[in-house]
């Protein structure tokens, strides 16, 4: 079996594991992300909250996110105020594939001949597999969130849009628009 089917292989067994485990700790992941989303909230001249994907944190191997507040300008607004935030589970994830992908990599003779710097290439592509993970998991949080914060008081999402998307990227657009 080449890398890419071995790595196609662990990431659906792994993507299941993963959802699975989160979603037994969610009311705790719930309740961190919820505290600083309505910290946030009450910044003044709030018009939008993003929540960003870093790729720059997956070469770093750190695997956080950005939510970051925004007044009527979005990325052009003076409003500086944001969150870095590590998903859940994803960097024990990660890191524990990567132990595999290891493993296989040494006991494949057909590709021991991998360079460090391939081999990093390699793991980078692969942890890129649980952003989609994670925007699956960000629009399940925020949809609980604005559930409750529309039973504490529904007029505090008034004039607020909460976005998802990469962090200020201009070459790939993945915005999506979690509530509006």
């Amino acid at each position: 079996m080449d890398i890419e089917n071995m790595q196609n292989q662990l990431f659906s067994e792994r993507r299941e594991e993963f959802l699975r485990e989160f979603n037994i700790k969610k009311d705790e992941y719930e309740q961190l992300i919820f505290k600083d989303l309505e910290e946030l909230m009450k910044e003044k001249s709030t018009e939008y909250i993003v929540i960003s994907t870093l790729y720059s944190s997956f070469v770093t191997q750190s695997y956080e996110y950005r939510l970051g507040v925004y007044g009527q300008d979005l990325y052009l607004s003076n409003l500086n105020k944001s969150i870095y935030k590590e998903l859940p589970l994803m960097k024990r994830y990660v890191t524990d594939d990567f132990a595999t992908i290891d493993k296989y990599i040494l006991g494949d003779m057909q590709v021991q001949e991998v360079t460090g710097w391939q081999k990093k290439d390699i793991k980078y592509q692969y942890s890129l597999k649980y952003l989609m993970i994670g925007r699956q998991i960000w629009k399940e949080l925020i949809d609980n969130f604005v559930e409750r914060i529309n039973k504490k008081n529904k007029s505090d999402l008034d004039n607020i849009s909460i976005l998802y998307g990469l962090y200020m990227e201009r070459g790939e657009h993945l915005v999506e628009i979690l509530y509006e």
